[in-house]
C-alpha cells in the first residue's frame, strides 16, 4: 500500500495531550496548494492500548461529532493509560457547512476521503501495535515530531 498524502501536525508517540489537524491536500480554483484540515485530538500516557474514537462522517449528524469535542476537550493524560485518538467530525467541510454532502466537491466522505481510509488503514491501525516511542512509525504522520 502506498504512503497516504495525509499528514498530522501532532505526534502520535507524545506523552500529554496534544490538539492539531489531518491535513488532506486538495487542488481548488482558489488554491492549487489548498488542503481540508481535519480537527484531532491524541491523549497519550505511557504504553497501552490506543482507542480510536472518530465521529461526523455525515456533516447533518452532530451528536457523534459534538460529543467528541467535548471528549477532546475534558480528556486528560492522567485519565487514561495508553492512547486515545479523537477525530470528532471526519467529514469536516461538510459539518462546518450543516450539510450531509461535502460542499467541496458535492459528495459523500467516500469520494472526499478517499486518502483518510488509505491513512486509517496504513497508519493507525499499525500505530496501535507500536510498543514504545523506539518503534518504526508505519507512516510518515506518525513520525516523531510535529508536522506543520
Amino acid at each position: 500500500m502506498r504512503d497516504s498524502p495525509i499528514t498530522a501536525t501532532v505526534d502520535f508517540s507524545q506523552d500529554g495531550v496534544q490538539h492539531g489537524h489531518l491535513r488532506l491536500p486538495h487542488s481548488r480554483d482558489d488554491s492549487a496548494w489548498g488542503s481540508v484540515m481535519i480537527p484531532i485530538t491524541v491523549v497519550k500516557r505511557g504504553e497501552g492500548p490506543t482507542a480510536l474514537f472518530s465521529g461526523g462522517n455525515h456533516g447533518d449528524e452532530y451528536e457523534g461529532a459534538v460529543a467528541l469535542f467535548d471528549l477532546a476537550r475534558q480528556l486528560q493524560a492522567e485519565d487514561i493509560q495508553g492512547r486515545v485518538i479523537i477525530v470528532p467530525a471526519m467529514n469536516y467541510p461538510a459539518f462546518l457547512a450543516a450539510r450531509r454532502t461535502s460542499p467541496v466537491d458535492g459528495g459523500r466522505m467516500k469520494t472526499l476521503t478517499k486518502s483518510s481510509r488509505a491513512f486509517s488503514a496504513s497508519c493507525w491501525v499499525p500505530c496501535q501495535s507500536m510498543s514504545n516511542s523506539t518503534s518504526r512509525p508505519a507512516c510518515s504522520a506518525c513520525s516523531t515530531g510535529a508536522r506543520g
